[in-house]
């Protein structure tokens, strides 16, 4: 072996040291050299001193030969100072809520996140339910799991599963769905209704005829049959111009009117300056009219209401009705549970109906009136004219009309209470079977089908 040239007193003593601890000694010929850059080649299989083959050295020394093999020291690994590895990246795991850390490489890392997380470090909390339900029906619950996310069972009136789609069962393919005679069953999305048979109107297991006659402000209309709807009285403002069209129900306003048609929707005349001559495209049990607003009862016992609603008379709650009555500016209705609901005006009280349970209610000017299933009457509101301070007895009837209220008996005979300043609380001693109460008149059916009609007579609406 020849001894390499230095390129420095500095290095001579660094390599002359790391030569000594290697057993060899190149004397002083280290100082003395020009300096040229040594060759030193770790081989973990060679001995201190050998020199590298001759592939070695073609692949070391340059070729114009300012070098020779001689300038080749090959040492062992063990001589060399020993090199630690790179740091770890993953070391601490950077990845957050158990997320697996993967080393990228030059430093970098992935974090491969558990299920509902994600970010660079796992940082972010997912909501997959956020975004189109996770994939569930829309009628169905999502609920974010660990596993992704879990879709509800369907609810009732479905088949099918929450993870594909939900689809409605028909109830009324088999056995009318179970309904009553005297109704016809409706299917509706996941639930069916057995809606009273056109003409009639109440719960499924009481369908009630539908009135034939209504009193208005100043004019009255009747339907005989499935005809189109009589009417006289005030007509100022065409209230009394009926359509050609048979109808099932009529019922005057104040200087309007509306009807069912045969197919249960709504027609009506007269002003409209509220929206009340607009009803919607929709089909109704039955229909009332109040000053300047409509209520109508659906076939699934729920209550839509049009036209003037300043006072939320046309703002029912979303609950289920067998009938319903509209006064002046407010609304009342029977619950399917028996109970009363009113809604809109309610400055004399006419809104807060009495508890108990109650078969037929009816709305005057600011006052109201119910029959109880014992067959009482029960009155609230506006009692300036006793107009709410019924007499005892039973009935079969009653009706609230401006400032006066009327009943009919069982056995036909009407009484009436409250303002009488036109006649109109002085009923004929003849027999009935239907009242209806105006604002400053009344008429009823006779039991032989003609109408009578008593109290204010200014726009012949007491002369049918």
């Amino acid at each position: 072996m020849r001894c390499f040239r230095p390129w420095s007193l500095v290095a001579s003593a660094v390599v002359s040291a790391a030569f000594a601890s290697l057993g060899l000694s190149c004397g002083d010929n280290l100082a003395l050299q020009p300096p040229i850059t040594p060759v030193v080649v770790p081989d973990a299989g060679a001995d201190a001193g050998d020199v590298g083959s001759p592939a070695m050295m073609d692949a070391l020394l340059p070729t114009d030969g300012s070098r020779d093999s001689a300038d080749v020291v090959v040492v062992p690994d063990a001589s060399l100072p020993e090199v630690p590895p790179p740091p770890d990246p993953c070391v601490p795991n950077p990845c957050l809520h158990d997320g697996v850390c993967k080393n990228a490489g030059a430093g970098q890392t992935t974090c491969i996140c558990p299920a509902l997380r994600g970010g660079p470090y796992c940082e972010v909390d997912q909501d997959i339910c956020a975004m189109n339900n996770g994939g569930c029906d829309p009628l169905v619950t999502c609920t974010n799991d660990p596993a992704g996310r879990r879709c509800g069972a369907c609810p009732a009136g479905y088949t099918g599963t929450g993870d594909t789609a939900c689809l409605d069962i028909d109830e009324c393919a088999v056995n009318q769905g179970g309904c009553p005679a005297t109704t016809t069953c409706k299917n509706t999305p996941g639930k069916f209704v057995c809606a009273c048979n056109a003409g009639t109107s109440g719960s499924p297991t009481d369908c009630r005829a539908l009135p034939q006659l209504s009193a208005g402000n100043y004019h009255n209309c009747q339907r005989t049959g499935q005809s189109p709807a009589r009417c006289w009285g005030a007509n100022d403002r065409g209230q009394s111009t009926s359509p050609t069209v048979p109808v099932l129900q009529v019922s005057a306003g104040v200087d309007f009117t509306c009807a069912l048609r045969l197919d249960k929707t709504v027609v009506c005349w007269g002003d409209g300056w509220a929206g009340q001559g607009m009803p919607p495209a929709e089909t109704f049990m039955s229909i009332t009219a109040g000053a300047d607003g409509v209520c109508g009862l659906r076939d699934d016992l729920s209550v839509l209401c049009w036209g003037e609603g300043e006072a939320g008379q046309t703002a029912p709650p979303d609950e289920a009705f067998i009938q319903i009555a509209s006064g002046y500016a407010h609304t009342c209705g029977i619950h399917s549970d028996g109970t009363l609901r009113c809604w809109g005006d309610n400055g004399d009280g006419q809104t807060r109906a009495p508890r108990g349970n109650y078969t037929q209610v009816a709305s005057g000017l600011d006052h109201a009136c119910a029959l109880r299933t014992t067959g009482t009457v029960a009155c609230w509101g506006a009692n300036k004219f006793r107009q709410a301070t019924p007499p005892s007895g039973t009935f079969a009837q009653v009706t609230a009309g401006g400032q006066h209220s009327c009943a009919l008996r069982s056995t036909g005979s009407v009484v009436c209470w409250g303002d009488n300043s036109a006649g109109q609380a002085s009923p004929p001693s003849t027999r009935f079977t239907e009242i209806s109460a105006g604002y400053r008149h009344t008429c009823g059916i006779t039991t032989g089908g003609s109408i009578s009609c008593w109290g204010d007579n200014q726009d012949q609406e007491s002369t049918p």
